[in-house]
């Protein structure tokens, strides 16, 4: 059987795997929030076509912007994907969370079933 600690730990997770979808999902929202305000905000950061036509017009000075205004909108895009890969992840981590306490609960429940018996 387990003691007191263990007890509180496996409740300490369970917690954390019960909240898990609604804090991903926020996370998730607020990252596509995120995307969108830069798109129509500051587009010349998630554009590169838009940055180009700046460059084009003249309204972003060529010699030290011109690498900056076609490599952020790429960084930007990679940073963005990278964060929602990691979140997709911390989603099959807590899905596998929730099916090990469900095998930790049934051994459990098995074990203290077959003492009683």
């Amino acid at each position: 059987m387990l003691d007191e600690r263990e007890l509180a730990f496996l409740q300490t997770r369970r917690r954390f795997a019960r909240w898990w979808n609604a804090v991903g999902g926020l996370l998730l929202v607020a990252l596509g929030g995120s995307a969108v305000w830069l798109r129509v905000d500051v587009p010349a950061l998630m554009s590169p076509t838009y940055a180009a036509k700046q460059i084009s017009a003249g309204a972003l000075p060529q010699s030290s912007l011109e690498l900056m205004a076609v490599l952020l909108p790429v960084a930007m895009w990679v940073l963005f994907v990278v964060t929602a890969v990691v979140i997709g992840f911390g989603f099959a981590v807590f899905t596998n969370e929730r099916r090990y306490q469900s095998i930790i609960e049934a051994l459990q429940t098995g074990l203290s079933e077959g003492r009683g018996t």
